[in-house]
């Protein structure tokens, strides 16, 4: 009987890989990689002077076509270490507004973002100072990414284990557009974005805050307010009134933080915040119920994979 379930789920032994037996969605894409699909994108007329990433500690800000120069410029730098497709690289880095750039210039390189097999170590912070002084190719860099084909690996994500042992889970160049593009889809895209402005409290090497900034609010237009450090209430309430966010996206133990909070009489005004998105784990009832008690005016989503 189990074996049945798991046929019937679209699953093939051979490979161990689950298959949808819906038709493909977003088969007109015509992007054979997630740095062609998303790096036009950053030159839209309407965002490309926009900011893309801001650092709600330090004011500094990344337009959508800084993303992309700043991209080009790290990919001409890591390939002139080396760096090619095939090839696998750890990205070791809390949250910044440079994440972003950091791994969109390992992805149109059409490496992999993974535990490498022999280490070649960059300092992160020297890279970014060695490609600010490269202004004589601004933006002039075009990376490989005609090479690149929808199957090839883009990046491993490893799970919890929370059903079991730890296990890196491989995601292509065509799993990347295609979450992307159902995130364009499902949060209103096509210019719809303009106003919306994304909380980021979440770690982005972490798949739920990947998906969430670097597939989901760049791909749309809308800005990202970059929450560094450990997690706190009071410096997120506090960033989320300053920059006037309007969506926050968290975990469930963010949000049964915020409750307390709230119960403590420490919340804020909450401006403009409209809805936060609570995903990675199972929120409880009691907690949701308590979050809409505490928050009357703020929307509570869970969302599951």
């Amino acid at each position: 009987m189990e074996t049945e379930l798991h046929l019937a789920a679209g699953y093939c032994a051979a490979t161990g890989v689950y298959r949808s037996g819906h038709p493909p969605q977003f088969a007109a894409v015509a992007a054979a990689s997630f740095p062609e699909y998303i790096f036009p994108r950053l030159l839209l007329p309407d965002r490309r002077a926009r900011p893309a990433f801001v650092d709600a500690s330090t004011g500094a800000a990344l337009s959508f076509a800084d993303l992309r120069a700043l991209s080009l410029r790290v990919a001409r730098a890591l390939a002139a270490l080396g760096l090619r497709r095939g090839h696998v690289a750890l990205l070791l880095s809390p949250n910044s507004i440079h994440f972003p750039a950091l791994s969109l210039a390992v992805l149109s390189l059409g490496a992999l973002c993974s535990i490498p097999p022999a280490v070649k170590r960059v300092l992160i912070e020297q890279l970014l100072a060695d490609v600010a002084e490269d202004d004589d190719h601004e933006g002039t860099y075009d990376p490989p990414v005609s090479s690149i084909g929808r199957d090839d690996p883009a990046l491993l994500f490893y799970s919890s284990g929370t059903t079991g042992r730890s296990k890196g889970v491989v995601s292509t160049h065509g799993n990347a557009i295609a979450m992307a593009a159902s995130l364009e889809y499902a949060w209103g895209g096509g210019g719809k974005q303009q106003d919306e402005v994304y909380g980021c409290v979440l770690p982005m090497f972490h798949m739920f805050g990947f998906s969430s900034f670097v597939q989901g609010a760049a791909v749309l237009g809308a800005t990202t307010v970059v929450v560094p450090g450990r997690f706190s209430v009071a410096k997120t309430m506090a960033a989320m009134e300053q920059y006037a966010v309007t969506r926050l996206l968290a975990m469930p133990p963010m949000v049964v933080q915020m409750v307390r909070a709230a119960a403590a009489g420490e919340s804020s005004r909450r401006r403009r915040l409209r809805q936060v998105v609570s995903s990675g784990a199972p929120l409880q009832r009691e907690h949701m119920a308590r979050f809409r008690s505490c928050f009357p005016g703020i929307s509570l989503s869970q969302v599951n994979s």
